[in-house]
């Protein structure tokens, strides 16, 4: 073999070379040689959770079992980019394969509402949905379910990124039998929500009622909702009126009760005991009789 042929033949040997590292490269960073690309699936940066129980049993959950058409508190966060505000779905049909919701036909959306500030990054916010307002009045006997989630969007009220993962809500009627959950002899052998019967020796669950302006629990604890009343043996978050605040508190025009600077009446608590200090202070605000 002469120089010539030599040198030609190392030539194509390190164009073969050039080609083959090329290729590999090409497929290193998941794309084909024909210039289509493998991205990888988009995830939503969008979160909500629905609270179970209030206090400090309170509870946040990607899933919630109902025996009463109630209204639920939910609470959202995101780190999606441009989000101003959002809307909130209620449907009758699970998300889809990847776990995040697909457009809804308009025909399986149960009820929607708009979110007009978005939480800052890091930070949560919450929002009610009345249950009542669209489930049946009487529980049913077979469970029926309702997926609620979140789709972010920007000042011009278009989407951005993904909605985020639904929360499940499970409506059914109660079977209103004791639940068991194994022997107990104190409150800590019982799951969160329940609390033993020592008379039994069997955890049960918590039932709650109002007193008032207190919430009281069959498990003898009790929480005081003031400046708010109770209500179906909840505290109240919002008022509509100055009945639905606890005295001396009165509704203000954005339906939170507050203590207006010229009643000097308060409550403190203090290891579970209400004390009540009333200076004298006499007729009603002018503001009670414009609520009412």
């Amino acid at each position: 073999m002469n120089a010539k042929q030599m040198f030609s033949a190392s030539f194509l040997t390190l164009i073969a070379i050039s080609l083959l590292l090329s290729v590999q490269s090409v497929w290193s960073q998941d794309k084909s040689p024909q210039g289509g690309s493998t991205s990888p699936p988009l995830v939503t940066k969008t979160k909500l959770e629905v609270q179970e129980f209030s206090k400090e049993f309170e509870q946040w959950r990607k899933s919630l079992t109902i025996t009463t058409p109630e209204r639920l508190t939910f609470r959202w966060m995101t780190d999606q980019a441009n989000v101003a505000l959002a809307t909130w779905n209620v449907t009758n049909k699970p998300a889809s394969s990847s776990g995040v919701p697909a457009a809804v036909p308009a025909s399986k959306v149960i009820r929607s509402g708009n979110l007009r500030k978005a939480p800052a990054k890091g930070h949560v916010a919450t929002f009610d949905i009345d249950f009542a307002q669209f489930a049946p009045k009487k529980p049913p006997q077979t469970p029926r379910t309702y997926w609620v989630f979140i789709t972010p969007k920007n000042m011009l009220g278009q989407t951005v990124g993904k909605s985020s993962v639904p929360v499940k809500i499970v409506y059914h009627a109660s079977n209103a039998q004791p639940i068991k959950l194994g022997e107990c002899f104190k409150n800590s052998d019982c799951y969160t929500g329940y609390f033993c019967n020592l008379n039994l020796n069997e955890c049960r669950v918590i039932a709650y009622q109002c007193d008032a302006q207190f919430v009281r629990g069959s498990d003898g604890s009790k929480f005081d909702c003031t400046p708010y009343t109770c209500q179906a043996g909840q505290c109240l978050k919002t008022c509509a009126s100055v009945d639905c605040c606890a005295p001396p508190a009165v509704c203000n025009q954005e339906g939170k009760c507050v203590y207006l600077p010229d009643q000097r009446e308060y409550r403190t608590v203090r290891a579970g005991r209400a004390e009540e200090h009333q200076p004298q202070v006499s007729g009603r605000h002018p503001f009670c009789a414009l609520i009412r």
